[in-house]
């Protein structure tokens, strides 16, 4: 196998053979061998034909530079088989001569640098003349094992790294010794990457490798430095592998296709791969990074990084881009990222707001009024309606109310469209409402009551008469008169209060009497139509009329009277029942409807006093009274009981005990009212008595035409008192109350405050 060797002056060719090379020096026609230090040395005989046992008898190897044979092969009287070797001492231990071979040959091994030298090979021949046959040998030295360190001189081994991907890189290479001075080279695999060098001041062999941007490709790749100054051996050799940090080399969020709801939760996966070490995963809303609500998981040896993001979507989320962003640490600017717009369902939001030119609180009656409905909503909306005070309003141009898609318009606005307006609104994810929108309308003063209200005052009686309108702004001015179908004067005595005025009356004639009319001015104008209030002569009221029992029970009894004149005020009718047997009050009841009362709960066959009247803030009416009584409880009978005659005598004695029984009760109850009237001042007497008089006297007429019952008697024709049951029960009871009573004067002055 021919091989090139390092250049050496007088050369021109070499062969090789096992561990020596062989070369001929064109100076003087000698052989050149070349062997490794540390190797095996083959120093041929270069004889021309093999030796046969008869043709040789002593061969001689010689150093030129020693006296003395360096080794002797004795065939002498033997066949070269059975020659004798004898090295020399300086040899003997590393040195044979191998007849067996072409030309025969001298091993040294190992070689050493010492053996370089000129040899000669002395042949003694049987028949011919001695042969000398003159070799050199050359031992090459092997450079030392390469030394492959970082810019900085630090020795790298192994694997080393990680570098980022995409960073420069310098590996040096350096060897020492050899002889001669070795080549040294950069390898990755097979491909010679650089064969430069050179030799530094400190005699080593120096070569850099220069990778300008490390790439994917680069991660774990080997690269060799090797040395070698001889084809005879392997050439020496240092390795180093690349350990590289990679940037990601895709992100992808697995997105839905079709729109998320808004508050529903969803998964939204986001997948990386190609970085080292694995990629950290981040998501991003609009630019904002999300803290929380994802998991990652890592898989197929750190190359495959999953993060799954855990979203509630919200209205405000629709439109916005959602990122997923992929980044190696440990390589700077290595972030990448996938992005992805968010669609959201949700339903209608809506805000209710005025027109932009109009001032809510600069709103007065006469202007038109915007109302603006803003709506956001994914979809669109199918609908939007309008309510005012929760009812719906619809278009009506005639009215003034006029709806156009989200508008809502108020012609000429009246005080009547104040309050709370609303707008809604739905789509297929559901329906929604505004919050309420307070119209508030400036307008002129108008009465609170649109019905005047009556006053029943007694002459040189004060009457605080109470004016109220509703105004906006509500800093109202009033002014006062009174109108008494003779002229119309202006009155003085009042204060007011904002919305609220307060007069001070007192009518001290005949033509103090007549309507009070009250006029409110604000800034926005003047009150159109005063309020009025009916200032009339007032007293008490008149006794109830027409008082009948209607209902009889065993528990129960039913009254019904005719209200009589109030007195110009609003008036309450009283029952007061008095049990006749025990002889206290039973039942105490009041209405302001009507003087119509049922009383339940009576123990049955028993006797009652019912007292009547009414009242109102100016006193009390007259009193009538009226006698009743419940049924028995029905007679118990059983098929075996023989009903008893009872004697008419016995039944008239038990008619005439009860007849007495009631007649004493009904003194009593007399005597009592009797004795409080005489406590009461003379003064107020007369006037009661001048007040009752002339009232009870028509009443009493009337009641003595028109009610001409059986059950009713009237007692003279003085009285209200009544009494109900037979007729010669009722005129004995009269009889025996007109004794006791005293004058019919005395009677009408008996008022409701009496109590048993």
């Amino acid at each position: 196998m021919v091989l090139l060797l390092p250049s050496v002056t007088g050369l021109f060719f070499f062969a090789f053979c096992g561990f020596t090379a062989m070369a001929m020096d064109s100076n003087n026609g000698v052989p050149v061998h070349y062997a490794v230090a540390g190797e095996k040395a083959a120093i041929p005989c270069n004889i021309s034909t093999p030796l046969s046992d008869d043709q040789v008898s002593l061969i001689l190897w010689y150093r030129v530079d020693m006296p003395n044979p360096i080794y002797t092969l004795d065939i002498r009287k033997r066949t070269i088989k059975e020659a004798k070797h004898f090295p020399s001492p300086e040899i003997k231990d590393r040195s044979y001569f191998n007849m067996n071979i072409h030309p025969p040959t001298l091993i040294l091994e190992p070689a050493r640098v010492e053996d370089e030298a000129d040899y000669k090979c002395r042949v003694d021949l049987r028949r011919s003349r001695t042969l000398i046959l003159h070799t050199r040998l050359h031992i090459i030295v092997p450079p030392g094992d390469p030394f492959i360190m970082d810019e900085h001189g630090q020795r790298l081994r192994d694997i080393i790294g990680p570098y980022d991907e995409g960073a420069f890189l310098t590996l040096a290479c350096e060897v020492d010794g050899g002889d001669p001075s070795p080549e040294v080279t950069w390898w990755r695999g097979t491909t010679l990457l650089d064969d430069s060098f050179n030799v530094t001041p400190q005699g080593f062999v120096r070569n850099e490798l220069f990778l300008f941007e490390l790439r994917r490709s680069d991660l774990l790749a080997e690269f060799t430095c090797q040395a070698t100054n001889t084809n005879l051996t392997r050439p020496r050799t240092s390795a180093v592998r690349l350990d590289l940090n990679l940037r990601p080399l895709e992100v992808k969020i697995a997105a839905p296709h079709y729109p998320l709801n808004a508050g529903s939760r969803k998964q939204i996966i986001c997948e990386t791969t190609g970085s080292r070490p694995r990629a950290i995963l981040s998501w991003w809303l609009d630019g904002k990074k999300i803290g929380a609500g994802t998991t990652d998981t890592v898989s197929d040896g750190g190359n495959l990084t999953v993060s799954t993001l855990h979203l509630v979507p919200t209205p405000n989320d629709d439109g916005k881009i959602l990122s997923c962003r992929a980044e190696n640490p440990a390589v700077p600017n290595s972030a990448i990222e996938d992005e992805w717009t968010i669609r959201v369902h949700y339903a209608p939001i809506i805000s209710l707001a005025l027109g932009a030119s109009i001032s809510p609180s600069n709103i007065k009656e006469g202007s038109d009024v915007y109302l603006e409905c803003n709506i956001r909503a994914n979809p669109w909306v199918s609908d939007v309606t309008w309510q005012f005070e929760d009812h719906y309003v619809v278009s009506n141009k005639s009215a003034g109310i006029i709806i156009s898609n989200q508008t809502l318009v108020l012609q000429s606005v009246r005080r009547e469209h104040r309050g709370r307006y609303r707008c809604l609104a739905g789509n297929s994810e559901g329906q929604s409402v505004s919050d309420y929108l307070h119209l508030l309308v400036q307008y002129a003063p108008v009465c609170k009551l649109s019905d005047p209200k009556v006053y029943g005052v007694a002459r040189a009686e004060v009457v605080n008469v109470t004016c109220e309108v509703e105004a906006d702004p509500p800093d109202v001015n009033f002014r006062w008169a009174l109108n008494n179908t003779l002229e119309v004067v202006n009155l003085q005595k009042w204060w007011s209060e904002g919305s609220r005025s307060v007069l001070s009356y007192t009518p001290r004639t005949l033509a103090g009497y007549g309507l009070l009319l009250c006029w409110g001015n604000n800034v926005i104008g003047g009150q159109r139509d005063p309020c009025v209030a009916k200032i009339i002569p007032a007293g008490a009221p008149e006794s109830p009329r027409d008082c009948a029992v209607t209902n009889q029970s065993s528990h129960s009894l039913s009254v019904e009277c005719e209200p009589g004149y109030d007195g110009g005020l609003s008036q309450t009718f009283h029952l007061e029942l008095y049990n006749s047997v025990v002889e206290h009050l039973a039942a105490n009841l009041t209405r302001t409807d009507a003087p119509a009362f049922k009383v339940h709960a009576l123990p049955p066959g028993t006797a009652f006093v019912l007292v009547l009247y009414a009242s109102n803030g100016k006193g009390k009416s007259n009193s009538v009274a009226l006698m009743a009584s419940t049924l028995p409880p029905p007679e118990r009978r059983t098929a075996e009981e023989d009903v008893a005659a009872v004697s008419p005598i016995l039944g008239i004695l038990i008619g005439v005990v009860a007849v007495l029984v009631v007649v004493a009760i009904v003194i009593i109850i007399i005597v009592r009212i009797q004795s409080s009237k005489r406590l009461s001042k003379d003064s107020a007497v007369q006037d009661e008595s001048i007040r009752c008089e002339t009232p009870l006297k028509k009443e009493l007429e009337d009641s003595q035409e028109d009610r001409k019952g059986p059950d009713i008697i009237p007692f003279a024709n003085e009285t209200e008192v009544y009494f109900t049951g037979s007729a010669s029960e009722q005129m004995r009871q009269i009889r025996s109350i007109h004794k006791l009573a005293g004058s019919p004067t005395e009677l009408c002055q008996r008022t409701t405050d009496t109590r048993l």
